[in-house]
């Protein structure tokens, strides 16, 4: 295994223009390719070579840094302040709820919504604008 700092040599302008080319902001990038690279010094010791190649286990780090910053970035929409704010108070019954949406399209992805497991809806909770 390379030392750190032959490796931060090697990958240092992947990881850089791997996360800059995916944020396009200099400063984002700077500071999340020091995450980066702080995470792979830190772990250095637990990384398996029989299990991946360093290449991927370092891109594997960059990767999930970068989503969990694109994550931490994504401005969040909440569906009752937003309701509230337009004077719209939706009941909790499904075919009342059903009938306040006026969208025709609207109304489709709001079946479609309510009819997926529980922990899918999770995920998309606040992020959709009716």
């Amino acid at each position: 295994m390379p030392d750190f700092e032959s490796l931060y040599g090697q990958y240092f302008p992947k990881v850089y223009n791997y996360i800059y080319y995916r944020l396009l902001n200099r400063d984002q990038t700077d500071d999340l390719v020091s995450e980066v690279f702080t995470r792979i010094f830190e772990n250095l010791d637990a990384y398996d070579e029989t299990k991946a190649k360093l290449s991927t286990w370092i891109f594997a780090i960059t990767k999930n840094a970068l989503l969990n910053e694109m994550h931490r970035k994504r401005p969040t929409v909440s569906l009752d302040a937003l309701l509230c704010e337009n004077g719209v108070e939706l009941p909790l019954d499904y075919d009342l709820q059903l009938s306040c949406i006026k969208s025709e399209e609207r109304r489709k992805l709001y079946e479609f919504i309510v009819h997926m497991p529980s922990i899918r809806q999770c995920r998309i909770e606040g992020k959709l604008n009716f």
